[in-house]
């Protein structure tokens, strides 16, 4: 049986029921409820193993869904279910056992160092003595580690890199040992291996520890290739759920981040700068040089035409270097050759 068939036949640790997120204000006079209303309608599902990429535009509502499957605020109706059970029914403490979310809001630790901050995440399990016993200090240091933090753990917190900062919060979150994570952009102030190597680490955290784990991010080509499920957030809703290719393939992710000039190819699974060009070209030659080609082409403005465009570039290796030689489309005249794709951006625009 396949992972993923396996996570299919697993109980979701997580569901929400008919759920509507939003902020309750103080009623007004006569009575009248002003809660402002983000998200309606919600009913997801999060399974032990998976990891979970939440995506859409700003102020679709993502930090606010993440905060109440959290339990940092209520829903304004419907139910969250954990393991089965109400979550809002649930004393903190056992909320804490369960659950743990990371917030890109920043914490000033004072004089605490890594380690010191890290061990924080076991206060669900040590109660209010604090005492750490073996198994807690494993687990701190696990989360270190796991986190990519275990060499900064003398270091004080407030010292830190934003980035450094977030993997020590990402560490005590792991310390917590939760069946279900909840993180907020945790790969917002991370350099691009870092970002490449902390979605690594998750998903291997929710493969081989059968964790849960559900993050918010703005990086859609980074959770296109680590997710398991992805979940769209259009503004005003619905939820759409399903496999990342999936939903690209039925024009799910365009539906939600296209605009203006900014177009998903779900060809190339990447976003184009020029929705709409105005200008076409035709392109043969290296498959290499011609993904390169059309990537400053689209710059320009221009679209890739299969036939009968007034330009055609042929990009080539000639004597082993880069060349591109651009063609009048009507009479096949060579209009120039060029070694760099600046040269030929130039002579186009010209």
């Amino acid at each position: 049986m396949t992972g993923g068939n396996l996570q299919e036949t697993l109980a979701p640790l997580l569901r929400t029921e008919n759920l509507a997120v939003g902020y309750r204000a103080a009623r007004g006079s006569g009575g009248k409820n002003r809660d402002r209303q983000v998200l309606s309608g919600i009913d997801l599902e999060l399974r032990p193993g998976e990891l979970v990429c939440l995506l859409g535009p700003n102020g679709a509502g993502k930090s606010t869904l993440l905060r109440t499957l959290a339990g940092l605020q209520a829903p304004l109706s419907g139910r969250l279910l954990v393991d089965g059970e109400d979550f809002f029914r649930l004393p903190a403490e056992a909320r804490a056992r369960k659950t743990a979310i990371v917030l890109t809001e920043r914490i000033e630790a004072g004089n605490l160092s890594v380690y010191a901050l890290a061990a924080l995440g076991r206060h669900p399990h040590t109660g209010w003595s604090g005492r750490m016993l073996a198994g807690d200090s494993a687990a701190v240091r696990r989360g270190l580690e796991e986190a990519g933090a275990w060499e900064l753990r003398d270091r004080l917190f407030d010292e830190l890199s934003d980035g450094e900062k977030q993997r020590v919060m990402l560490a005590r979150a792991l310390a917590q040992e939760p069946a279900l994570l909840l993180l907020d952009e945790p790969t917002a102030f991370l350099d691009l291996p870092r970002r490449v190597e902390t979605m690594r680490s998750l998903r291997n955290l929710a493969r081989q520890r059968g964790r849960a784990v559900l993050l918010s991010t703005h990086d859609l080509d980074l959770a296109m290739r680590a997710a398991d499920r992805l979940w769209l957030l259009p503004p005003g809703g619905p939820v759409q759920t399903g496999l990342p290719e999936d939903l690209a393939l039925r024009g799910a992710v365009g539906s939600v981040f296209d605009q203006g000039d900014v177009a998903f190819d779900p060809s190339t699974g990447q976003f184009r700068i020029h929705g709409h060009p105005e200008k076409w070209a035709g392109l043969s030659g290296d498959p290499v040089l011609m993904l390169w080609t059309a990537r400053a082409l689209e710059r320009e403005g221009f679209g890739i035409a299969e036939k009968d465009a007034p330009i055609r570039i042929a990009a080539e290796r000639r004597d082993g270097a880069p060349a591109w030689e651009c063609f009048d489309g009507a009479s096949g005249r060579s209009l120039g050759i060029f070694p760099t794709l600046e040269a030929l951006s130039t002579h186009l625009r010209g």
